[in-house]
């Protein structure tokens, strides 16, 4: 920003930070890119209702059906939102030992469990992480991260709402586009 712009905000938070006149305000632009060829649907294994604690903040994982039957490479991924009011990120991830929930004290990761931030079970590979203002991700050509029928995935839910005297609910779902074989595998990490 250059010094006028500066200042113009300086002004503008000293000032209480005014939300202005609507009247002459400009919509807000929403991305709403879709990926249209994905082949592959993973919804979340059952409708959550929300926990949320005394803040409204709720960390939520589940253990959804994998839905390849043979190896395949994940080119794009989408998400379907199902409570957009209340979702602020949503993870993926490949548990590599298949015991997702031990390090959260939980034997039977079926009926999901409480994961809050930072994850604690550190074989847990992360395949995509999406929050608001993410478009889709397509990888270039050749490209794509394997994704095997065996794999058991952990899906992460961060949700927050405003008031949390309010029951709500989510069923939200991740969509890819696969093929059965690239030239370049692509891996994920979280720095």
């Amino acid at each position: 920003l250059d010094d006028e712009e500066r200042a113009l905000l300086v002004d503008w938070a000293s000032g209480d930070a005014l939300e202005g006149d609507e009247a002459t305000a400009t919509a807000a632009e929403l991305h709403t890119a879709r990926l249209a060829d994905t082949d592959v649907d993973m919804p979340m294994p059952f409708e959550h209702t929300l926990q949320p604690d005394e803040e409204g903040s709720e960390y939520f994982c589940m253990v959804p059906d994998n839905p390849v039957t043979e190896t395949r490479y994940i080119t794009g991924i989408d998400v379907d939102l199902g409570n957009q009011k209340v979702v602020h990120h949503m993870c993926l991830f490949v548990d590599y030992r298949g015991n997702a929930g031990s390090g959260y004290g939980v034997s039977d990761p079926s009926n999901g469990f409480q994961c809050a931030d930072p994850i604690i079970e550190n074989d847990w590979l992360p395949l995509h992480c999406w929050a608001p203002g993410m478009e889709p991700v397509e990888f270039p050509e050749g490209m794509g991260m394997e994704i095997q029928p065996g794999y058991q995935l952990v899906l992460q839910m961060h949700y927050f709402q405003d008031d949390p005297s309010v029951t709500e609910t989510d069923f939200s779902s991740y969509r890819f586009r696969t093929t059965d074989s690239v030239e370049r595998e692509v891996f994920m990490d979280i720095v």
